[in-house]
């Protein structure tokens, strides 16, 4: 009784949510409805949804309730201006929700979308065929971690929740291997008019090595979440004070990072 009611409040919340066209509402509402009732479960667990008319296929139903109200109810990736951008890189790109809200927004425009877990990958590439891109632009998707060299990484933590809440390192008893890239490098060689970084706590490595490889100005967006109930604000202090050498501005989303220069936003080619 006491999670049905939970349940019932949560989407009541959904629908009273301010600033949301009720569209929008109404779709998150119905996909999070289908996730808390689990309709059509498979025999690992996971999950098919209808999202804007699309199917999706899921996996952990509580973190991608999380996720779809995250992005399209507080819009923490919502970019002013609109125009300009052409290249967009989703580093830790999950199931592919971050990126269906960048196509809508942004249209068929040039997409890499860069996701370590193996679990993750193929359902990314499951769920991006939901999504009409045209033949000439299907997204790059790359199946890596972003870190500061290229290396084996491997995860620990919580491996019921897939890439959420783990920790990478790169040493391990874990039988769970992945492949890492230094994305300083990547990117100087992979210009992009906006980087979006979730890298469940690898961001201090990353970011290292976009500081030292001197490729902050790669990209004139930059949408970072740190996770700084876990290690607290130090990262975020030292990649602020690097933006703000560069002369980028900045605006808190939550627990994300917006950084950005406007006169950098002409389009990538």
């Amino acid at each position: 009784m006491k999670k049905a009611i939970l349940a019932t409040i949560d989407l009541l919340k959904i629908l009273t949510k301010s600033g949301i066209s009720l569209q929008v509402k109404l779709q998150v509402f119905y996909a999070v409805l289908q996730l808390k009732l689990r309709r059509k479960k498979q025999s690992d667990g996971s999950v098919f949804i209808r999202f804007f008319g699309k199917e999706f296929h899921v996996c952990n139903p509580a973190d991608t309730q999380f996720m779809i109200k995250e992005i399209w109810l507080e819009k923490p990736y919502e970019l002013y201006p609109k125009k300009g951008i052409g290249k967009i890189a989703d580093v830790g790109a999950n199931q592919g929700f971050s990126l269906f809200y960048f196509y809508q927004n942004f249209g068929d425009i040039r997409y890499t979308a860069m996701e370590p877990d193996e679990r993750n990958f193929e359902l990314l590439k499951e769920n991006i065929s939901a999504i009409p891109f045209s033949e000439n632009n299907k997204p790059e998707l790359l199946k890596f971690a972003a870190w500061n060299k290229n290396t084996e990484l491997y995860f620990s933590g919580d491996n019921s929740t897939s890439t959420t809440n783990r920790n990478f390192s790169e040493s391990g008893n874990s039988a769970i291997k992945i492949s890492a890239i230094d994305f300083g490098k990547w990117l100087l060689e992979n210009p992009c008019d906006l980087v979006k970084l979730d890298v469940e706590g690898a961001e201090a490595e990353v970011m290292d090595s976009v500081i030292q490889n001197n490729s902050l100005t790669c990209a004139g967006h930059w949408l970072i979440e740190f996770h700084t109930e876990r290690f607290g604000d130090k990262v975020f202090q030292k990649v602020k004070s690097a933006f703000d050498v560069v002369g980028y501005t900045y605006e808190k989303r939550g627990i994300i990072g917006y950084f950005y220069n406007l006169k950098m936003s002409e389009s990538v080619d």
